[in-house]
């Protein structure tokens, strides 16, 4: 921000550099925003924008229609489309490669290239960025890093068909210098325009060692306008890199499919992605895509995995679109042999259709029970006979016995019930519960309440215990030991080898009967 008398003025950022309001990117036009403190150009899946000659631009792809070539998405090389005959198209020179991408033909042996059908002039290969004789190739490595910025022409040693402009004494406004002709270049001042009364760079150039410097693709007479290469009059990239998105310097490219990369333009070749790695970002296919050896380049896939929008889009039988983009197997289905076969529950018409292992294609049982019986019955696929269904879409073998072999509870739980699991890889009750009337029961102890006998729980003997009257208790006969859980069966004596109190009670009793009755038959014969 510059300060004035008394305002505060605004001012604007270019593409890429920072900014602190919407409004110092608004030059841009729409589309323009400022995100994360950086002037930038926004969309959405449907309008996605570029920027190109200083505007935020809805780019169209090839073959659609257009009036110029600023309409067309020209692929990170603005010399690669142009508008002909009305729709955008591959430029003179270049070849369609796939997608919206047109690559530079390379006809001669030592012309620049990336991928092999770059070089269209022979019997050639693309060996180290240069075209090559096949029978002098050698096997090229499939893995580089290289991610070179390139931002100045310092890295070159030749400009095409450029000159330098030579420094004169003719008088030159600067950047900044008030001006009187609004519309109208500066005096002087090469690609310049007065805005509001002042010196400005006009569309598609930049203030850059106090000369309007040319955007990538714009019109340069020297290289003092350029801060890349001049050909043919017009800033560009060396061929061997790709234009950066703020369209003022350049990046290298890459020389295979996993190599690393700092932007898309690098992986575009391969029609492929920069893609966030675990620790590097590299140029590897989308996931609706895979890797053509021969063509150097990832490719659509067909069946699974293929993109789509919506569903229909996805030709495989019992698929679905993915929030991937991608058609994998349905709710229901699973991969195998590259078909979508249904799982456990799934609809078949035959046994064969069922993916899982010891399952059969059998009438559905709610089916049966359905008041459409009269249509035809819906058949799906279950686990076989002494088998059960596990969670992990599997037919596991249903337990015959107590310690049978297991690896889940549910193959337990048909034999001892829901509380059976597989302890150790083998059918039993855990600590909490006990096996009792071929059956995993809860514990519940002498004294305590209870809904059947099996839940009733003693050390030994269990037939000893039962549930009466809701509580569990020790059998007629037998009386509970509390401190070590078992039944005792009564005897005579208790337990210190004395009456018992009980006893005594009942033979005083009988004595005092014996006395009364012998005192009455001896009063009535005397």
């Amino acid at each position: 921000m510059t300060l004035t008398a008394h305002r505060t003025e605004i001012v604007n950022a270019l593409y890429g550099e920072s900014c602190e309001e919407g409004t110092q990117c608004s030059h841009m036009l729409t589309g323009a925003t400022c995100r994360n403190n950086v002037c930038t150009c926004e969309g959405d899946e449907f309008e996605m924008r570029t920027y190109t000659k200083g505007r935020c631009r809805k780019l169209l792809p090839l073959h659609a229609e257009c009036d110029e070539d600023l309409d067309c998405d020209f692929g990170f090389d603005r010399e690669s489309v142009v508008c002909k005959s009305g729709t955008c198209q591959c430029a003179d020179g270049f070849y369609h490669r796939g997608e919206n991408i047109c690559r530079r033909i390379s006809m001669n042996v030592g012309d620049d290239c990336i991928v092999n059908s770059d070089c269209q002039g022979g019997n050639h290969e693309c060996i180290s960025r240069r075209c090559e004789e096949t029978s002098e190739t050698s096997e090229r490595k499939e893995v580089e890093v290289q991610t070179d910025f390139i931002d100045s022409p310092a890295s070159f040693t030749e400009f095409e068909n450029a000159t330098t402009e030579s420094t004169s004494n003719s008088y030159r406004q600067l950047l900044g210098d008030p001006c009187v002709n609004n519309g109208e270049p500066c005096q002087g001042l090469a690609y310049s325009t007065c805005i509001k009364d002042r010196c400005h760079c006009k569309l598609g150039y930049y203030p850059r060692n106090g000369f309007c410097t040319a955007e990538l693709g714009e019109e340069a007479a020297s290289s003092d306008h350029c801060a890349n290469i001049v050909r043919n009059n017009k800033c560009v990239c060396a061929y061997d890199s790709f234009y950066q998105l703020n369209m003022r310097s350049c990046i290298r490219n890459v020389l295979a499919l996993n190599a690393s990369c700092a932007q898309q333009s690098q992986c575009s070749p391969f029609l492929s992605m920069c893609d966030n790695g675990p620790l590097i970002r590299r140029c590897s296919c989308h996931p609706f895509k895979i890797y053509d050896q021969t063509s150097q380049m990832c490719v659509l896939r067909q069946g699974l995995g293929e993109f789509c929008e919506k569903k229909e889009d996805c030709t495989l039988s019992n698929t679905a679109c993915q929030p991937d983009n991608t058609c994998a197997c349905d709710d229901g289905y699973m991969e195998m042999d590259g078909q979508c076969k249904p799982v456990i529950g799934g609809s078949c018409e035959t046994t064969e259709d069922c993916a899982v292992d010891e399952t059969e294609c059998v009438t559905d049982s709610a089916d049966k029970e359905d008041e459409t019986a009269g249509e035809e019955e819906k058949k799906v696929c279950r686990c076989k006979v002494g088998f059960t269904h596990h969670i992990k879409n599997e037919c596991l073998p249903i337990a015959s016995k107590y310690k049978d072999e297991c690896k889940e509870n549910e193959q337990c739980q048909p034999l001892l019930g829901p509380l059976g699991k597989c302890i150790d890889e083998e059918c039993a009750c855990d600590e909490e519960n006990h096996y009792k009337d071929e059956k995993c029961n809860e514990k519940i102890v002498l004294g305590e309440k209870c809904s059947k006998s099996s839940e009733c729980f003693v050390t030994d003997n269990s037939t000893q215990v039962e549930c009466r009257n809701d509580i569990c208790q020790c059998e007629y006969g037998y009386y509970s030991d509390t401190t070590r859980i078992k039944c005792v069966k009564s005897s005579n004596k208790n337990s210190s080898g004395r009456p018992s109190p009980l006893k005594i009670i009942t033979m005083l009793l009988i004595t005092a009967a014996f006395l009364v009755t012998s005192a009455a038959i001896k009063e009535a014969y005397y």
